[in-house]
This record gives structure tokens, C-alpha cells and sequence, in this order.
């Protein structure tokens, strides 16, 4: 018969990072010295107070943000590591579309569409699962500041079409810095001879109440009431709770030609400033 079940004595496990604050990605490195008892591995990361020399800081009303791994993210005698993006928790860090793959479930306070964590602001994470016999084992303790920072610069942006009085120029964000990105500034700008006196740029501010930014990797919007045949420049900066990025190099574009307006461009065989037929150039801009 057996008189008792000796069970395996855990030591506090050693994790990579977060170590000494929490960065973006936030990545988890552990190793499990004994069988753990399936999906009972659990990671919990509770706000505890905000940085008070920092106005900006606010608290994070979502906390505590729980998660539990799956099976495969539970083994024991290898190491396992696991990637979270700050700025949605929920989802894949290489792409928003789709959810954490080592996260079998995930809640935070008020069921939010997004979880993030707050910046200028310190968390108590704790990491912690039963063993085969079902006992707890609680083997990871860390208090943690955030260290998020302002977004990175996005890609120049580029055409996704035009026509004589539009332009649809979109631009691919990178990283966020570990919060949602709050806004874009984009700004277009007519091409200038004169380039010690240039144009007036265009302002278009992008906010994520305006529509949903934060999710989106790609992002787009549209000029109108453009003059024809004109050429434009665009750049683009993202924004986060801590700060703007760098604004992207100038990119340029060019609005279609409309018949008319004296250009001769985008296929047109002539154009001589009218619509007018039967003087040597058509209303359609041709000389047939």
C-alpha cells in the first residue's frame, strides 16, 4: 500500500523579463522544475499605483489582467517563453488580426475589446500554478514600473488610388511603444517652384474615437477637393500617451489630370484649357 505521496518542493522560478521594469514586448521566460497540473498555469498582473511627478499618468482601470496559458506553454523541464504586446494584451504581437496563441483565456476588469497596461506606472505580477497533485504553487513574485515610450515612426506613406480632385494615401504603423496609439498627424502639402516661400500644408489629425486606429497595422485617408494635375507631398507621425514619433520622409503624389485644365498628362492627347470641340482639340481632350 502506499502511506503518503511526497510531493516535489518548488523554488521561485527565474524569469527573464519583466526583471527590473516592463517593457514592449513584455516576455515571459520560465521553467517549470515539476509536472504542473494542466491549464492551471496563470499569470495575473495587477496596477498598483501611478508615478505622481508624471501628470499624465492615470490609472489603469482595466487591472488586474489574468490570463491562462494552454497545455502546451505548461512544460515542465524546458524552457517556455511567451510574447505580449503592451498595447493589446489579447492578441498576437506579430499581428493584431489574431489572438495570443499561448492564452487559452484571457480576462480583464469590464471585459474590454482591447487590454493594455498604463504607463509611468507600477504593477504586481505574479505568476503561478498547481502541481500534479493540485497543490498552489505560487513561484513568481515582481513589482514592476512600465517603461513604455513614444511610437515608432511609421512607414512612408503611399498611393491607394487617385482621381482629379482626390487622394487615398495610406502607411503601415510600427511599434506602438507599448501603448495604443491615440492619433495620427498626417499632412499634405502642395509642391511649391517656389521653395524658399512654400505652400501651406494641409492638417488632417486621425483620432482612434474617430475610428478604429489602435487594431489597425495599416491605416489610410483621403484628400479632397484637390486641384487636377497637380503634385502633392504627404508625411505622417503617430501618437501615443507619451509622445509622437518622428514625422516619415516626404512622399509624393500627383492628383489625375482633368481635361481642361491646360495639362497634357495621364494619356491625354492634347488639352487646351476649354471644353470645347471643333477647335483642335476634342472636349475629351483628344485631336481626332
Amino acid at each position: 500500500c502506499i502511506d503518503y505521496f511526497r510531493d516535489i518542493v518548488t523554488e521561485p522560478l527565474p524569469i527573464q523579463q519583466p526583471s527590473v521594469a516592463i517593457f514592449n514586448p513584455l516576455v515571459f521566460q520560465y521553467f517549470i522544475p515539476e509536472l504542473a497540473h494542466i491549464s492551471s498555469l496563470r499569470v495575473e498582473i495587477t496596477w498598483l499605483l501611478n508615478d505622481a511627478a508624471q501628470p499624465l499618468a492615470r490609472p489603469d482601470e482595466q487591472s488586474p489582467h489574468i490570463f491562462w496559458v494552454k497545455p502546451s506553454a505548461e512544460a515542465h523541464d524546458t524552457s517556455v517563453v511567451m510574447f505580449f504586446g503592451a498595447a493589446n494584451l489579447f492578441t498576437y504581437i506579430k499581428d493584431d488580426a489574431l489572438p495570443q496563441p499561448d492564452v487559452r483565456k484571457f480576462i480583464s476588469k469590464g471585459t474590454p475589446v482591447r487590454s493594455y497596461l498604463m504607463p509611468y506606472s507600477q504593477y504586481h505580477v505574479v505568476i503561478s500554478y498547481q502541481d500534479r497533485f493540485l497543490n498552489p504553487r505560487a513561484f513568481t513574485q515582481l513589482v514592476l514600473w512600465t517603461n513604455f515610450t513614444e511610437p515608432a515612426t511609421p512607414d512612408v506613406p503611399t498611393l491607394i488610388s487617385r482621381a482629379t480632385a482626390t487622394l487615398n494615401i495610406g502607411w503601415m504603423r510600427n511599434e506602438t511603444g507599448g501603448l495604443e496609439i491615440s492619433r495620427y498627424d498626417v499632412e499634405l502639402r502642395e509642391e511649391s517652384k517656389n521653395t524658399t516661400n512654400p505652400l501651406p500644408a494641409w492638417a488632417v489629425v486621425l483620432l482612434s474615437l474617430d475610428r478604429s486606429l489602435t487594431g489597425q497595422r495599416s491605416n489610410d485617408t483621403v484628400f479632397i477637393n484637390l486641384k487636377s494635375s497637380t503634385d502633392f507631398r504627404a508625411r505622417v507621425r503617430a501618437c501615443n500617451m507619451v509622445g509622437c514619433s518622428a514625422w516619415t520622409s516626404w512622399a509624393s503624389f500627383r492628383t489625375s489630370s482633368a481635361c481642361g485644365d491646360g495639362i497634357v498628362l495621364d494619356g491625354e492627347e492634347c488639352d487646351d484649357n476649354n471644353l470645347v470641340d471643333l477647335d483642335g482639340c476634342s472636349a475629351l481632350c483628344t485631336t481626332a
